[in-house]
């Protein structure tokens, strides 16, 4: 029995879209100032804000969110991209542009001075020789000698080779620069994961509500009962998480469920029980330094198997994390927490990762955005994911299988060849499927569903297996889940 052919939704993380304002001169200004690391999500929140106040704010939050020490005055990352722009208009300037907006700039300014530079002939407008990394006499030619030939200059290839924070398939990039030092554009549809690459502080979300930014100062972590409560433990309540991971904003999302029994809380009788509570998470890293933090106050819920259950969301950089977490009824002082080891992967870069795959009993659309609704963390863009803690589900109720893929993208053509199949199995056997599903979209966050679960009660596994044919390499992600 084949699971029914997939129902796919494209997500888009953020809240609901707003009317795009007009930009003010000084907005439109910085805007064209950062186009070589700006993230095309990062450009659509800008333009939604309401006035030069809050784009003045999310400047901040911008340049914050790229800077390697926050506990400092000084922040490298700018510093180095103002003193590259400025290279880049003294170097590349021509007729109705700025050196830094031509493509010679905006690649200087993103990946820096490339290691070899060859004459490419005047063929075609992007030049026509093969990709080589040195001269016509068969030495490498220095590559500051031959960019500085500008204006007088030819079609050329330039040449990157891996470095510390940018690796490319094959260890090195050609790329095609023409006698305007314009570039294909392409080119910078790839590097978009490169700028992605550059953000160190991904937990700085921009959080937007009716045109108004959340302002920085209230962004950076700051002591407060509940991050207390995880740095030094409590017991008092019974807590237990479920966690996973997409792409959203250039970073990972980290989105979860906190589980808090009931008992021990202070819980309202009504027309239905409720509680309410501060839940929190806080993601540190290898070198014991807080990375990201969420916290949320709300009114939730008790369901019937006597807990609440809130969603928190937390925005990471690839690597290991300790992953914190608790709840704290702020009436009583009572208190719970628990903790994780927690792998986020490289949902931004140029090879083959995948998320996790998460599972949902129901996707509502035309959802908006709402902090005082528990699963809030749940609403992408226009749809809310309607989670399960635990993944149980009821015989014949269905469910939706979310999740994401990044794979590589070809050089010419600037698409991804992903094939991606879903698989449900009992133990080794496989019990239902999808045929292959294929994506030219190197970013995909997708759904399978709604699949009535028709199996008898017992332990599940869902099995998503990604093939990334361009690059020749294959990955698996398992989610066990129970019919009862």
């Amino acid at each position: 029995m084949a699971i029914r052919r997939a129902v796919v939704v494209f997500l888009v993380a953020g809240g609901r879209a707003l009317a795009a304002e007009k930009l003010d001169d000084e907005s439109r200004k910085w805007l064209e100032g950062v186009a070589a690391i700006v993230l095309p999500e990062e450009t659509r929140t800008y333009r939604q804000l309401k006035d030069r106040a809050e784009r003045a704010e999310f400047e901040k939050i911008f340049w914050a969110r790229r800077d390697p020490d926050l506990r400092t005055s000084d922040n490298e990352a700018q510093r180095e991209f103002l003193a590259r722009k400025q290279q880049a208009d003294e170097r590349f300037k021509v007729k109705g542009l700025t050196g830094s907006a031509t493509g010679c700039g905006r690649l200087l300014i993103l990946l820096g001075e490339p290691h070899a530079v060859q004459h490419a002939g005047a063929g075609t407008p992007f030049g026509n020789a093969p990709p080589s990394s040195m001269s016509a006499s068969g030495a490498e030619r220095s590559s500051a000698t031959q960019m500085e030939r500008f204006p007088g200059r030819h079609p050329e290839v330039w040449t990157y080779r891996n470095r510390q924070d940018v690796r490319f398939p094959g260890g090195e990039a050609h790329i095609n620069v023409d006698s305007r030092c314009a570039v294909e554009p392409l080119v910078f549809a790839n590097f978009e994961r490169v700028a992605s690459g550059r953000i160190r502080n991904p937990g700085l979300a921009y959080k937007v509500s009716e045109g108004r930014m959340t302002r920085l100062a209230d962004l950076l972590p700051r002591p407060t009962p509940a991050r207390e409560m995880l740095g030094r433990g409590s017991s008092d309540l019974a807590v237990a998480g479920q966690f996973g991971h997409f792409r959203a904003d250039g970073a990972t999302a980290v989105i979860g469920l906190v589980r808090v029994d009931a008992a021990g809380l202070t819980v309202k009788e009504a027309a239905t029980k409720s509680a309410q509570l501060t839940v929190a998470a806080e993601a540190v890293d290898e070198e014991g330094q807080v990375a990201a933090v969420d916290e949320r106050t709300v009114v939730a819920p008790v369901d019937a198997s006597g807990a609440v259950v809130v969603g928190c969301r937390l925005f990471l950089r690839p690597g290991r994390y300790t992953l914190r977490y608790g709840g704290l009824d702020a009436k009583t002082g009572k208190g719970g927490t628990a903790s994780e080891t927690l792998e986020v992967p490289d949902l931004n870069g140029l090879d083959l990762s995948t998320g996790s795959l998460v599972l949902a009993q129901d996707v509502v659309e035309g959802a908006q955005a709402d902090v005082r609704d528990p699963l809030d963390p749940f609403v992408l863009g226009s749809l809310r994911l309607v989670p399960r803690f635990g993944n149980r589900f009821a015989r014949a109720e269905p469910a939706h299988f979310f999740f994401t893929v990044n794979g590589s993208v070809d050089q010419k053509t600037g698409q991804a060849d992903l094939a991606v199949a879903l698989s449900l199995l009992k133990g080794t056997t496989v019990i239902a499927s999808t045929p292959e599903q294929f994506f030219r979209e190197a970013h995909v966050v997708t759904s399978v569903g709604p699949v009535p679960l028709n199996f008898e009660p017992g332990a599940y596994k869902a099995r998503l297996r990604v093939k990334d044919q361009l690059a020749g390499k294959e990955a698996t992600v398992e989610q066990a889940f129970e019919i009862r």
